[in-house]
């Protein structure tokens, strides 16, 4: 009940003030005659709104938000779930978005198992969960270029000067910038191959790109799938778990 009441509360808040989209006047409009039917409890008639709103051209993480919101509350889970993660990209500090996905991955039928990540590994994806890569990619820049300005200044004619501490201290900036772009690589290695959600309730996964192929598993609504390979209107897909196989490209619900 208490995560229940976060989803609602969450919406809520951020429907008081009128929000002014990038987009213009309409995307607000329709997004506030969303908050408003969210709150009538019309779930159906809020999401028609925030999806005028996100045709408009808003992708606000706080639209896309309660639309997640707006499509759990009509019984769709995998919508839901695909709109949580695509606020998640826009907004990725964003402590809410992280609770309710968590919540909603709870109620998938698939249940993947659980890996034990070191601290270590866990200390090196912290940026990647709480940085865009337009911004890893711009803090590597600004170190990189701060770096270089760094070792211009120490080097050679001042070298004596500041000695081997501030040679050591440009080295570690120029460092700094390296390891932020090697970041931003990895965050396109990670987000970057096309990504979606099952929207079927439940998804038998083929062999090949046709219904005459044998069935090799079956996944069920919500489950995060990278798209890595299309044909026709077929597309093959991995699961977390690494497993891969065809399934009909209108079944997924890509994360844009």
């Amino acid at each position: 009940m208490k995560t229940r009441g976060l989803l609602l509360a969450a919406l809520i808040v951020a429907g008081l003030p009128a929000l002014s989209f990038a987009s213009g006047e309409g995307a607000a409009t329709f997004y506030n005659q969303g908050n408003a039917a969210f709150l009538d409890g019309r779930f159906d008639d809020a999401v028609s709104a925030y999806e005028t709103a996100k045709d408009q051209g808003s992708h606000d993480a706080r639209l896309l938000y309660n639309l997640g919101c707006a499509y759990w509350k009509a019984g769709e889970l995998g919508k839901a779930i695909q709109h949580f993660e695509m606020a998640r990209t826009r907004a990725p500090r964003d402590g809410d978005i992280q609770y309710n996905l968590d919540f909603l991955r709870a109620q998938r039928a698939d249940e993947l198992p659980e890996t034990d990540q070191s601290i270590v590994v866990r200390l090196g994806e912290w940026p990647l969960r709480h940085a865009t890569r337009r911004e890893l990619a711009w803090a590597g820049a600004l170190a990189s270029l701060l770096g270089f300005f760094a070792a211009g200044a120490f080097w050679p004619r001042r070298r004596e000067r500041f000695g081997k501490l501030g040679l050591a201290a440009a080295a570690g900036v120029v460092g700094l910038g390296l390891l932020a772009f090697v970041y931003t690589g990895w965050h396109y290695a990670e987000y970057g191959t096309p990504r979606a959600i099952v929207g079927a309730e439940e998804l038998e996964v083929k062999s090949g790109p046709a219904l005459s192929n044998p069935t090799l598993f079956t996944v069920h609504e919500g489950l995060d799938a990278r798209v890595t390979q299309g044909r026709g209107t077929w597309s093959l897909i991995e699961i977390p778990t690494g497993f891969t196989g065809w399934v009909p490209s209108e079944k997924l619900l890509p994360i844009g």
